[in-house]
């Protein structure tokens, strides 16, 4: 389930609205090459596939600024999904001692 729940969507603020970004391994690729392009300065300017509060795709600009903003955002995604496993789930199945505490354990 972490690694579903990384390479699933994550959250982001963008100019006032919330966007869902995908982070499959495509994504994940992405966010590297524009990451880098940014701060090579070769590039002002991306626009991404982003997806609305409804579900709906839209293609939205992002400048270094916002893309930041979004980079951020998934950088802190894939950190929390690791730490609800390693720091949080993980102690609770090596301490548990019963079938039913560890079947009572879900993501």
């Amino acid at each position: 389930m972490c690694n579903l729940t990384i390479l699933g969507r994550f959250s982001a603020d963008v100019n006032g609205s919330t966007y869902y970004f995908s982070n499959d391994m495509e994504a994940q690729a992405n966010f590297q090459k524009a990451d880098g392009a940014f701060e090579k300065n070769r590039i002002i300017e991306v626009v991404w596939t982003a997806y609305n509060t409804e579900g709906n795709v839209e293609r939205i600009p992002l400048n270094k600024e916002s893309f930041e903003l979004v980079y951020i955002s998934h950088l802190a995604h894939v950190q929390n999904s690791i730490a609800k496993f390693r720091d949080f789930l993980m102690p609770l199945v090596e301490s548990s001692t019963t079938v039913e505490e560890l079947e009572s354990i879900v993501w």
